[in-house]
């Protein structure tokens, strides 16, 4: 199977890092482009290609941007399956006291929905992502015949937005309260629209930790290629040399699974492709910490909040370990995890 990039989706990868560097410059933790404007590029609608979806996760990731690019693909799903084309950001919320992941919203969910006079949500979600810049949420909710998608405006009455405290400062999560809150039904049941989200999510959580391991390696070489010391760079010493070549290995290999599973559209491949994109990520960051040494460890140089990114794609639904024990069920029970032509 050929992974590399075809010239249009070069082409996508060159535009989006021009504009990403342009807009919001990792050097100066610039507020992100607004929504409006990455809309205007057709980088928010669900394209027919999961891995041109991936390569602008990567772009994004690698210039860490801060809008709600990620969250705006999660609550598509549930629009289209209902018919509908929405405009403006939206985010999804289906974490609560009874839900701890996207697998487990099929089956219960801590928010309540009544049907006297309309579709009324009572509940808390904790853990939205960019509830401030969406303007609509489509939330996970248990009415009379099971868990529903339904999408409530933000700014409704008894609607609560408080903020929480994260590992990644540049995608804001939040609390969000709903409070007898009218509600637009989208899917009754959704098990279908959840695994879709799901493998979405792990898909394009991977690409982006991909495209952040990628920026700690590029600023890792650059230091270690211009860092001399005693009238050598840096960079010719085996103890940095083989840990940056580690790390360019374990990028590869992480991108090599992203695009498999972007291409296969699978659930178990999605959480392969995190747990390894994840891993690399981190090992990345670690390494570029570690070659710039005293300035690594500074709050004025970014690399703490690409470590920060790489560290909440690792915990995303739990620990890479639980994705791991998922994994290894599917292997054992003999799951197929989607099939393409070679």
């Amino acid at each position: 199977m050929d992974f590399d990039l075809d010239a249009g989706q070069r082409l996508l990868a060159e535009v989006a890092r021009d504009y990403l560097a342009a807009k919001c410059p990792l050097e100066a933790d610039s507020p992100p482009p607004p929504w409006s404007e990455l809309a205007g590029l057709g980088w928010c609608e669900p394209g027919p290609d999961g891995a041109d979806q991936a390569v602008l996760a990567e772009e994004l990731g690698y210039g860490l941007c801060a809008g709600p690019w990620f969250t705006v693909g999660l609550a598509l799903p549930a629009y289209r399956a209902a018919g509908m084309a929405p405009s403006g950001p939206k985010t999804l919320a289906w974490l609560d006291d009874r839900t701890r992941s996207l697998r487990e919203a099929a089956n219960g969910s801590g928010c309540e929905l009544a049907r006297q006079g309309g579709a009324r949500l009572t509940g808390v979600k904790h853990a939205v992502p960019n509830a401030a810049e969406a303007d609509a949420v489509v939330v996970t909710a248990l009415g009379p015949d099971g868990v529903e998608l339904v999408a409530a405006d933000l700014d409704a009455p008894g609607v609560r937005i408080e903020p929480q405290d994260t590992v990644d400062g540049t995608r804001p999560l939040s609390t969000v309260r709903f409070d007898d809150v009218p509600v637009v039904g989208l899917v009754e049941g959704g098990e279908t629209v959840l695994a879709e989200i799901r493998q979405r999510a792990l898909t394009l959580l991977a690409a982006e930790a991909i495209g952040v391991g990628r920026r700690a390696l590029d600023i890792a070489v650059g230091h270690a290629s211009t860092r001399v010391q005693f009238g050598r760079p840096i960079g010719v010493h085996q103890a940095i040399s083989h840990r940056l070549a580690e790390v360019y290995q374990r990028v590869q290999l992480g991108r090599s699974l992203v695009f498999r599973a972007a291409i296969a559209e699978d659930d178990n491949a999605a959480a392969m492709a995190l747990v390894a994109a994840a891993e690399a990520a981190v090992f990345a960051c670690e390494a570029a910490i570690q070659t710039l040494g005293g300035a690594g460890f500074g709050w004025d140089h970014p690399l703490h909040r690409l470590y920060r990114r790489a560290q909440a794609a690792a915990r995303f639904e739990g620990s890479l370990t639980e994705h791991r024990v998922e994994i290894g069920a599917a292997v054992l029970a003999g799951t197929e995890w989607g099939t393409t032509d070679d």
